[in-house]
């Protein structure tokens, strides 16, 4: 075994520093309190008494007149009715 060397030829970087100019936009952001007014609609539950007019029918018990018969007497009268 023979040691073996090659030549080369290359290109040698060097590093040098440049600074650039840049143009930004900067947002800023605020916190604040805006006092605004509003129409608000409010219910309260509120008790009243309501009187209504509400016609009725009262059932009257009569007493039905006797039937007569043609011979001049009383032959019977219907039973009244139960309510």
């Amino acid at each position: 075994m023979r040691p073996y060397e090659e030549k080369y030829t290359v290109q040698v970087c060097r590093l040098v520093p440049k600074t650039r100019t840049y143009s930004i936009d900067v947002t800023e952001y605020q916190t604040k309190t805006v006092v605004k007014k509003v129409p608000v609609t409010s219910y309260q539950m509120q008790t009243r008494v309501v009187s209504e007019c509400v016609p009725y029918t009262v059932c009257v018990p009569v007493t039905p007149a006797p039937v007569i018969s043609g011979c001049g007497g009383v032959v019977a009268s219907p039973a009244p009715c139960c309510y």
